[in-house]
């Protein structure tokens, strides 16, 4: 569990343009990832990001990342600290503008306010731990999660709109 859980949220108007944004992350958190699909990536449950299967012992990379690639070996399962890492981030969970009509241009149509905004959420994820997404090692397991079910990663939302008000 992380030590530290914190968040943030910031926000602005100016002249009928408004931003806001909402920040989270842990910090001062580690997960073992000994048993993971990264430990032997072609098991039956699916495979590891190509960006660490690249990254696999061979004799031409000896100073590779991770242990040499394994169909079935239990060596990579070895609980060692080689296989703890650092899983802290900060999340940019979501962040909109907008802008405001100005209230005459309104008046003659009997609209009290209109606001058109743009808003993104899970835009930005920084973290030391590049290969996959920090949060969803939520029992060091990263694709087994919590009672086996899967911790499937947080996905970006793109999102615009028109508000009324009569």
């Amino acid at each position: 569990f992380p030590e530290i859980t914190y968040g943030i949220s910031f926000g602005a108007n100016y002249k009928g343009f408004d931003f806001s944004t909402v920040w989270s992350g842990v910090a001062d958190v580690n997960a073992s990832i000994a048993g993971s699909r990264l430990a032997q990536p072609f098991g039956d449950y699916g495979s590891s990001p190509i960006s660490a299967q690249l990254n696999h012992w061979t004799p031409g990379n000896p100073n590779a990342d991770f242990p040499r690639l394994s169909f079935n070996s239990s060596y990579n399962y070895v609980q060692s600290s080689f296989w703890v890492k650092n899983t802290s981030y900060l999340k940019l969970r979501n962040a909109q503008i907008g802008f405001t009509l100005p209230a005459r241009l309104l008046r003659s149509a009997n609209i009290s306010r209109v606001r058109i905004y743009v808003s993104g959420e899970n835009l930005l994820t920084l973290s030391p731990f590049k290969i996959m997404d920090p949060e969803s090692l939520t029992n060091g397991d990263p694709f087994f999660g919590y009672g086996g079910t899967g911790a499937y990663p947080t996905t970006k939302k793109y999102l615009a709109g028109i508000s009324v008000t009569f």
